[in-house]
């Protein structure tokens, strides 16, 4: 299954021991990726510590781990789709540009926990970890 992953669903995985992380590490996900996905891990580093009780550098380690699963794009590679997904991302929040408009490139959901890019579907398609977890049973 490929998808292009969300930071927040990544954090919840460096968060807690859950689904979220068993899907990450599923040899059947195909996880794609804008290179922001790494400033906003390192961004909120401090409190992904703080919640998940563990120390910065437990964090950082654990993050190396996941992003071993997760394919970083250029964003060269899908540029030409920043203005639309922009357009898009206006409605609810700018911040979540790149990867709705690497979702339009490869033509593959965003997974994601958000509610803006959930509600807001129609030119790309957004799945949530049920969806994701119901996909994988199927396969």
């Amino acid at each position: 299954m490929k998808l292009v992953i969300d930071a927040n669903v990544l954090i919840s995985a460096i968060i807690k021991d859950s689904v979220t992380r068993k899907i990450i590490l599923d040899e059947r996900t195909e996880l794609y990726s804008p290179g922001k996905i790494i400033e906003e891990v390192i961004k909120h580093s401090d409190l992904i510590a703080k919640k998940a009780n563990l120390s910065n550098e437990e964090v950082l380690s654990f993050f190396r781990i996941l992003m071993e699963k997760i394919k970083i794009v250029p964003e060269k590679e899908y540029r030409e789709k920043i203005p639309e997904a922009l357009s898009i991302a206006r409605n609810f929040d700018e911040k979540d540009t790149l990867f709705i408009a690497l979702a339009l490139k490869l033509k593959i959901p965003v997974w994601t926990s958000d509610k803006g890019i959930l509600d807001n579907q129609g030119k790309y398609q957004a799945v949530n970890t049920k969806d994701v977890l119901e996909g994988l049973s199927k396969s």
